[in-house]
């Protein structure tokens, strides 16, 4: 094989892998969206409960103040001004608890359903583009020459020679730099995803799927509040 016939060999295997990291990325992306479908479904209910409650709370309301008007018609009209006054501010308080206790509920819910899904996809055939994905993403944070990459125990068969060099050339095309990524040599994650340290050992980048997820908990705050509370004026 000449070298024409090598270079054009190569140049295919380097699209496949591209485009293999491309698909894992919509994977992704389809992941996203089928969490945000199962939030909305169960912000249904949640909201449902919580307009039942501020229901009947009203309606308590309304029989304390017809017994003060029976009482006291004299005096209903300040006494009613007055308890509507502390009892909308109560609502308020206990409203804003609510939405609170919904929304960080709501949060572990989706993160533990997260995590799920990817421990799942660890036997499947394409969960090493994910790996290889994260791996080029930390590496690329990190931003050292040389780095060991560490797993849980499942991954660390997935993580072969073959896996770190497509991470290095995906890190050399989207950088321009060239990096040597190895496995590391100390004891297995405990938990799903990956962490990159420097050669000395002193600087680290954690991606794992727990920590991935808390860096994006802002964005799944946000599409949590739009499932439960849309359209409504909620200070969170």
């Amino acid at each position: 094989m000449n070298r024409t016939q090598t270079n054009k060999k190569n140049g295919k295997q380097v699209a496949g892998r591209n485009d293999k990291l491309e698909q894992a990325s919509v994977q992704q992306n389809d992941l996203v969206r089928d969490i945000k479908q199962d939030a909305e479904e169960e912000a249904g209910r949640i909201v449902a409960e919580v307009e039942k409650a501020l229901s009947q709370r009203r309606e308590d309301l309304s029989r304390q103040v017809k017994t003060i008007r029976d009482e006291a018609a004299s005096t209903a009209s300040r006494q009613m001004e007055q308890m509507k006054k502390s009892s909308d501010s109560a609502l308020a308080v206990e409203r804003r608890k609510m939405r609170l206790k919904v929304r960080d509920n709501m949060l572990q819910e989706v993160i533990r359903a997260v995590e799920k899904r990817f421990a799942d996809m660890v036997s499947q055939s394409q969960y090493t583009d994910v790996l290889a994905g994260w791996i080029v993403e930390a590496a690329i944070g990190l931003g050292c020459e040389k780095m060991t990459v560490n797993t849980s125990v499942p991954e660390s068969l997935l993580v072969t020679d073959r896996l770190l060099s497509t991470a290095q050339k995906k890190v050399l095309e989207l950088t321009g730099r060239t990096v040597s990524l190895k496995k590391s040599a100390l004891p297995p994650l405990l938990g799903q995803g990956i962490l990159l340290r420097d050669a000395a050992g002193q600087l680290a980048f954690n991606n794992g799927v727990h920590t991935r997820l808390l860096r994006y908990q802002s964005e799944i705050r946000a599409m949590i509040f739009d499932s439960l509370f849309a359209g409504e004026n909620a200070d969170f």
